[in-house]
């Protein structure tokens, strides 16, 4: 080995030594960012020794990826961020900390593979360098305050030192450079970190040290330094605040009487929703899990402005459009103490115009809270009657007449749950055993007909999805095994008059299957059927959807597909001319390298936990996105009604 080679190995294990040994010391002071980044420095050192060695031939790439991070964010940007938790009280959480780092190591590896980035790097690590040893002119400025003369001046002759480094880097050729033992640019660069990031480390604990013994000795506290600086000062500087509070009140009195007579008094005032046909207005409504106390249904316009909202009680799962009588309808749970207490059920009448209610029907209080809402409370097809399903575990269902706002009788429908309307008076539900119960009510809301059907599918072979869709006297079911059944109910008949498979043979293969909460949507002018579909083996069909399939209803034929901007788990489909597609998602908003790393240390709850909801909306026709919905208040909703 060359005297030379000797040199640059001493050079750059005294980097090794520095970044592991001052690394595990800042993160003893509990300062997470330069304790990391100086591990970094560290490794990127190691692979180098371990490159010249020829130990491993991926430890070229190591360093030069690492070497490309600590230039131009881990000791820059990172390391100026660590810095101000001295300098200027400031620091991160623990997530944007990783945050931090995730971005950092993605945009390095953006520098390090793609060529119009690559061609910036010599640029931008000059600059992230200059703008570093800028910021370090705070700690100087700090250490001559705090009488630290002698870190204030080895970090201006640092500073100069390494403002040479970066200058030598990658503009300037050293004479003899591969030759020479001392003057090149490995044996320079690496000595002058090494110092640097040495004294970094003395001036910030001498720092460190200096702004506690600084604190008043009046304070006993248990608070963060940040907090306590500033308690010291608010204790210290007590009396100008009450003489300065006292100067501000007696001024703020006597402009008072003149100030009150320029504002003009508001008055509160309902708002009136103009007429919403063929606006594209559509509700979005769910439990509001995990709390489920206080649910809410919101109302968007077109162009995703939120134009008003209700709320709907505990576990909501039901709000009911009247048109013809021009009234909302809202299934509502109760109790006396919030949490516990006295329960109420009952069914709310909403205006359509103002949002507010108009009067409340008391119901027995047994209605279903369920996670799905298809068939859970329905309108008679005249809209005279409400059907409201009930579990306790026994299965029931309550009929209210909404012409005499009263509860007329509950219907015992045991092992038969969704309901799905099916002329003026009658209605069927899907029992456990294939078949359909059929109701029939007279004009006072009395049971005539109550009668079961023989089995219309095999629940044990190909399970039914209770998340149907309906155009005319037909309603499309979609079971486990990717059948469409398209059952035809009314007065007088109840028979399957169509099936189909979702899928090809290919698309079976490929394990593609329904999806999500509320899974179906029509447009029933133009008679197509959509179902959301993703990729995953069969106990996934509750799962987030990926794409939209659509079939002609009549032919049972697929037609179109749109693909999704993000995973879905509720769609709907906008009636009449142009219609829009509305799909309520999952979205993790993040880089997929902080997911990753949240999913690696926290597991799937940790990524279930950083989930919010959008809403996006789509040209049927073409398939195009139009918008994304954001900011929805925290809660699980799972339905969305075109109105």
């Amino acid at each position: 080995m060359s005297s030379r080679d000797m040199m640059i190995y001493t050079a750059v294990s005294s980097l090794v030594w520095v970044g592991f040994y001052y690394g595990y010391r800042f993160l003893k002071l509990k300062n997470d960012m330069l304790g990391y980044e100086w591990f970094f420095l560290a490794v990127s050192a190691t692979n180098v020794i371990l490159d010249k060695a020829g130990v491993f031939e991926f430890s070229a790439y190591v360093w030069h990826y690492l070497d490309t991070f600590s230039k131009l964010f881990g000791v820059t940007v990172i390391g100026a961020i660590g810095l101000m938790k001295v300098t200027h009280n400031f620091e991160l959480s623990k997530g944007k900390e990783v945050l931090v780092f995730v971005v950092a190591l993605v945009l390095s590896y953006g520098f390090e593979t793609l060529d119009f980035m690559r061609a910036a790097l010599p640029v931008a690590s000059m600059l992230a360098a200059v703008l570093f040893l800028i910021f370090c002119g705070c700690i100087v400025q700090q250490a001559f305050k705090y009488k630290l003369i002698l870190h204030g001046w080895l970090m201006v002759v640092l500073i100069v030192l390494n403002l040479f480094v970066a200058a030598i880097q990658d503009f300037m050729v050293l004479p003899n450079e591969d030759t020479a033992v001392f003057f090149n640019k490995w044996v320079i660069e690496t000595l002058a970190w090494s110092l640097i990031f040495t004294e970094i480390f003395y001036v910030y604990r001498a720092l460190a040290r200096k702004k506690e013994w600084h604190r008043p000795t009046v304070i006993h506290s248990e608070k963060t330094p940040i907090e306590a600086n500033f308690n010291s000062l608010w204790v210290g500087n007590v009396d100008m605040f009450k003489r300065l509070a006292c100067y501000f009140m007696l001024g703020t009195s006597l402009q008072l009487p003149l100030a009150l007579a320029d504002i003009p008094v508001e008055q509160a005032r309902v708002e009136t929703l103009a007429a919403h046909d063929g606006q594209h207005w559509f509700w979005v409504w769910g439990n509001r899990a995990p709390t489920q106390l206080d649910g809410r249904a919101f109302l968007f316009d077109d162009s995703g402005k939120m134009l008003g909202q209700l709320d709907t009680g505990f576990w909501f799962n039901s709000l009911l459009p009247a048109q013809s009588r021009n009234e909302l309808f809202s299934v509502e749970t109760y109790f006396s103490r919030g949490t516990r207490g006295t329960r109420s059920d009952m069914v709310t009448v909403y205006d359509p115009q103002t949002l507010a209610p108009k009067r409340e029907i008391p119901i027995p209080s047994k209605r279903i809270n369920a996670l799905g809402n298809t068939g859970l409370s329905v309108l008679s097809d005249d809209e005279r009657f409400l059907l409201v399903l009930n579990f306790t575990p026994a299965q029931s269902i309550s009929i209210v007449d909404l012409d005499a706002d009263r509860f007329v009788s509950e219907v015992e429908t045991p092992g038969c749950a969704s309901i799905y309307p099916a002329g003026k008076r009658d209605f069927y539900a899907i029992c456990g055993d294939g078949g359909f119960l059929h109701l029939r009510l007279g004009e006072q809301g009395q049971v005539l007909i109550q009668q079961r059907s023989k089995p219309l599918f095999d629940p044990l072979k190909d399970l039914l999805s209770t998340a149907a869709s309906r155009i005319g006297d037909t309603w499309y079911f979609v079971s486990r095994e990717s059948q469409v059944y398209a059952i035809q109910m009314g007065p007088d008949q109840l028979r399957v008059s169509r099936q189909w498979s979702l899928l090809s043979g290919d698309e079976r293969k490929d394990d593609w299957r329904m999806s999500g909460i509320q899974h179906t949507a029509v447009h029933a002018a133009s008679g197509r059927l959509f179902v959301l579909m993703h990729q995953g083996g069969p106990d996934t069909f509750q799962e987030p959807g990926t794409e939209v399939w659509v079939f002609d209803a009549n032919q049972g034929k697929k037609i179109q597909t749109i693909k999704l901007a993000e995973q879905s788990i509720s769609i709907g489909v906008s009636p009449g001319v142009q219609p829009r597609l509305y799909s309520v998602d999952w979205v993790l908003q993040m880089p997929w390298l902080a997911s990753a790393w949240i999913y690696l240390t926290e597991g799937q709850d940790g990524v279930l936990r950083r989930l919010q909801q959008d809403i996006n909306l789509y040209d049927v026709e073409s398939g195009a996105h139009l918008r994304t919905i954001t900011g929805l208040p925290y809660g699980y909703l799972n339905m969305v009604l075109p109105w």
